[in-house]
């Protein structure tokens, strides 16, 4: 069979050049769109796109605009894709920059979280987990790669440990891996089926791949039943690899004592679920100190949603925790500094000042927030989130004949934001 695997690869090939040659017949009446600058640098709007669709004559059609022009599903959807894929981590500005530079080192590496990049390093942590079975004990393997950026020198080491367990923990996941001075930080969590969760801060030595420490993460305090007061269940690291951190926060659900309101429920003591009766749960967010190992509330009256049904977004960047919310008019940008333990900034960035009448969506990256603004056309703007400075402010347009653009601008409907690609 093997001798005719080439035959079937050249038809398949063939038939991927034929098929791509249908599409471009078919899609070439596609009107062109680009995010053309108002104000700013365009620099700044790079990997930043409106995604949509394009819903013109009866025809529907997935889309993204950005400063190059207009990307359209179909053109993009042809046999050699469907064979061999195309990788979304790939696409990220932070991992193509890694690629381009030490394709060797990088290959097969596909996890964001298990990397960690500066200026003189690349590390890469895997993982290897033998849960023990019946009766065995539990092991974790950690594999740590660094790549010295400046000579190409790789140099790995492995280090198996004990996990100190007694529940049936049956997989781990690395969740994030930060350099802190000489030492490697990898943050894993073991999972059940059940979904209960346990967390370990391993610290390895950047020089040696020694196992230096092995810090289980949790929340102090006990409910009245002796159970602990709060059950972490989701870690927030930076999203760059290489926006460098001490910290990660930890985001938790713990039963509320808060009293409410309610004719139902009247005499209650604290917020109760109407249909189980239960203690009602509230998400509550903890920083967590790579460098002491200590955990620190984080206050409520910055991480309390206003609006439920329109939540904010939130990102760790460096030693700060960022949230940005859209209301009807506007903007707010709120930072607080894990390490100083307080709110540093507070902005309101009105929809007109943006160009715009409403907040589409708002998505951030490091120490940006990238906006989807509505209003006569959609028009994207970047802001920096320390200061609320506009860098950029762009709006999408039709690339064609002028008595066409009225019809081709009312079929273009963009209500999403993607950053690099995702």
């Amino acid at each position: 069979m093997k001798r005719y695997w080439s035959s079937i690869l050249v038809v398949l090939l063939v038939a991927a050049g034929i098929a791509t040659y249908a599409f471009a017949g078919a899609t070439d009446h596609l009107p062109e769109y680009k995010l053309e600058t108002v104000q700013g640098d365009p620099k700044e709007a790079e990997g930043f796109a409106l995604s949509g669709f394009y819903g013109g004559r009866k025809y529907s059609e997935y889309m993204k605009v950005d400063t190059n022009g207009t990307w359209y599903d179909s053109r993009h959807e042809n046999m050699r894709e469907m064979l061999f894929g195309m990788d979304w981590l790939y696409s990220r500005s932070d991992v193509a920059e890694l690629v381009s530079k030490h394709r060797s080192f990088m290959r097969g590496k596909k996890q964001p979280e298990h990397l960690y990049a500066d200026e003189q390093s690349v590390i890469h942590v895997s993982e290897a987990y033998d849960n023990g079975g019946e009766g065995g004990g539990k092991k974790l393997t950690l594999e740590l790669s660094v790549l010295d950026r400046s000579t190409g020198q790789v140099q790995q080491w492995k280090t198996e440990t004990e996990v100190n367990l007694s529940g049936p923990y049956l997989y781990s996941f690395i969740q994030d891996v930060q350099r802190i001075g000489d030492d490697v930080h990898v943050m894993v969590t073991y999972l059940t089926r059940n979904d209960e969760q346990a967390w370990f801060d391993y610290r390895l030595g950047l020089t040696s791949g020694e196992l230096l420490s092995a810090n289980p993460v949790g929340l102090s305090g006990n409910d009245e039943s002796g159970s602990p007061a709060a059950r972490i269940e989701s870690v927030m690291a930076p999203d760059l690899l290489t926006d460098s951190s001490e910290y990660v926060v930890l985001i938790a659900n713990e039963s509320s004592d808060e009293p409410k309101n309610d004719p139902v429920q009247d005499g209650q003591t604290a917020r109760v679920d109407a249909d189980s009766g239960e203690p009602e749960s509230v998400e509550k967010y903890y920083s967590y100190s790579y460098r002491t190992g200590k955990t620190a509330a984080v206050p409520e009256s910055f991480t309390k949603e206003t609006n439920e049904r329109d939540p904010s977004f939130m990102i760790v960047s460096g030693n700060e925790l960022i949230r940005a919310h859209r209301g009807d008019s506007g903007v707010r940008i709120d930072r607080y500094s894990l390490e100083a333990e307080k709110q540093t900034v507070s902005l309101q960035i009105a929809a007109k000042e943006l160009g715009g009448a409403s907040i589409g969506q708002i998505r951030m990256e490091g120490d940006r927030a990238y906006v989807l603004v509505q209003g006569s056309s959609p028009t994207a703007a970047v802001l920096d989130t320390r200061n609320g400075e506009l860098l950029y402010l762009g709006k999408a347009a039709y690339q064609g004949p002028a008595e066409l653009e009225a019809d081709e601008m009312s079929y273009l409907d963009l209500d999403n934001i993607e950053i690099n690609g995702y």
